[in-house]
Parts: structure tokens; C-alpha cells; sequence
């Protein structure tokens, strides 16, 4: 496991160059740090202890057996070993390291099972083509610049104003809100906007937004004494509920709950059981 070696390196990829937005921040320390997307997309891991254990629920032990398993497989890409990550479809090939897949345009379901789709078998918006004939999309209504193309990867469409948007821009715009403050940027809709881009792959941080935490607008949160005075006010409205997203027992049926409780990302077992399954289906086959 020499990848452990390197200060500050992601176990999984070995890398620590890569921007925090493309693979989420680093977890852990040295001797076992990973960034946060590599850590929770290992097809055969499962957070078998609490949130204060190990690196966020997963534990050490788990992961130096599943480090094993992907110096086994080399990547479909860079072919280099440390295959872990691996498309959803059983009967798939294609696997290789998060960097690498993200490269080449897998989508990453940032929720549930943490489930990884290569280009064949990515999701897609269907309804793409009746946007289209509404007269819509000609630019990005973040940017606004001209869509190059209106392929279900690279541009994205709002499903309740039917507004064409770049997948980088509305990246952009998850990381700064959070997830409590995320939603379209032309018609403010929120709960059919937050479905539909967890489904398409962006990754959303389940925290409040950036400009909630550096100060900027703290006056706004205060309201003003009898006296014209700024006071704090222990019933003030202003404060947003924490946002918890839940999958239900369809792939594609998500929904957007209002809670007063903090929400972690969890990851359940049952993709583990599923990548066991895939393992033996591929051991069938060679």
C-alpha cells in the first residue's frame, strides 16, 4: 500500500493536485487520507461505524481490504492499478479511478448508493427535445453564453421553466449556495430543480451557502430594538431549516424535505452487496 507513504495523498487515487471541486475535500490524515468523492464511490465500501469513527463512518480496516481489492483491477483509462470505482450496470466493464472517470464523463449520483454511470449508460433528461422546441436554450441563462450542444451531459435543463444551463455553471453555482440555498437561477424554483440536479449528476454540499459563513451579511440577521438599535432576537425567522434529501425506492424518485436537524451524507451497505454480486458475475465470465 504504498500509496499511504505520500503525505496528504488520496489513498484511493493517489493524487493531491486536484481541486477541491472535482473531487471534494481531503478526509482523514496521514497516514490514510482520501479525498471525499473517492472515498464515498469505492464500490465495496459501506459505512459500518458511526460518523465519528474512522473517516466518516468508514472504517480503517475497511478500507485498507477494499485499497486490496482495487490493486487487483488496473483502470479502464490510465490503466494503472487501484480500480475502485465502477458503473452501476452489472454486466459493465468499465472502472477505473474517480480522476479518471471523471475525465472521460461518468455521472456521479452525489446521494443514496453513491452510484457511478459510465457514458453508455448514464441517465439522461428525456424530455431534452421538448424544451428544445420551445424556443429555449439558445444561451445558458447562467452565463449566458451559446450552448455548444444540447446533449444531456454537458447542458442541463431547469423541469419547471424548461431553461437551458452549462453543467459546469450550475456546478458552480451548488458549490457556493449549499444545498439549503440551491435552486434555478431563472424561475427560483427549488425543490423540482434540487431532484432533478442531484439526478444529473451535480454534486450539491449539504451545508449552508458560502456567503452564510464569511460574515458578509450578518447585519441582515439581526433586527432592529424599539430604539432603531440592531438586536438579535432569539425568534428570528430569517434562519433557514436544514434541507434533507431522501431516496426513495425508485432510482430516479428523490425528494426534498424541510428539517430542523443537521443531515450527514450517509452511504448505505446495499451497494456493497451489489459490487459483490458484479464481482462474481465478472469471475463467471473470465
Amino acid at each position: 500500500l504504498h500509496r499511504m507513504s505520500i503525505a496528504m495523498s488520496c489513498v484511493f487515487c493517489g493524487r493531491k493536485d486536484l481541486p477541491s471541486k472535482d473531487v471534494g475535500p481531503v478526509l482523514g490524515k496521514h497516514p490514510i487520507a482520501a479525498h471525499h468523492h473517492c472515498l464515498y464511490f469505492s464500490s465495496g465500501l459501506a459505512q459500518n461505524g458511526s460518523e465519528d469513527q474512522g473517516i466518516n463512518g468508514f472504517m480503517v480496516s475497511d478500507i485498507i481490504n477494499e485499497l486490496k481489492r482495487g490493486f487487483k483491477s488496473p483502470c479502464s483509462y490510465c490503466k494503472k492499478k487501484g480500480s475502485l470505482v465502477g458503473c452501476s450496470v452489472a454486466s459493465c466493464r468499465k472502472a477505473g479511478h474517480f480522476p479518471c472517470l471523471l475525465r472521460n464523463k461518468f455521472l456521479f449520483q452525489y446521494f443514496g448508493k453513491f452510484e457511478a454511470w459510465c457514458p453508455a449508460h448514464r441517465p439522461t433528461q428525456e424530455a431534452l427535445d421538448k424544451a428544445a422546441t420551445m424556443g429555449k436554450g439558445s444561451r445558458c441563462v447562467v452565463c449566458e453564453f451559446e450552448l455548444s450542444g444540447r446533449d444531456s451531459f454537458n447542458t442541463l435543463y431547469c423541469p419547471s421553466c424548461l431553461n437551458f444551463l452549462h453543467r459546469d455553471c450550475i456546478q458552480k453555482q451548488a458549490l457556493t449556495a449549499g444545498l439549503h440555498f440551491f435552486r434555478c437561477p431563472f424561475c427560483n424554483d427549488s425543490k423540482e430543480f434540487t431532484q432533478e440536479m442531484l439526478r444529473m449528476g451535480i454534486y450539491i454540499p449539504e451545508r449552508d451557502a458560502q456567503w452564510e459563513g464569511d460574515g458578509q451579511f450578518e447585519d441582515l440577521h439581526r433586527r432592529r430594538g424599539r430604539k432603531g438599535g440592531m438586536s438579535s432576537g432569539a425568534g428570528d425567522s430569517s434562519k433557514s431549516p436544514s434541507v434533507n434529501v431522501a431516496k426513495h425506492n425508485s432510482k430516479d424518485s428523490l425528494t426534498v424535505t424541510l428539517t430542523r436537524q443537521p443531515t450527514v451524507y450517509h452511504k448505505p451497505n446495499g451497494h456493497t452487496e451489489e459490487m459483490k454480486t458484479q464481482e462474481k458475475g465478472k469471475g463467471e465470465r473470465e
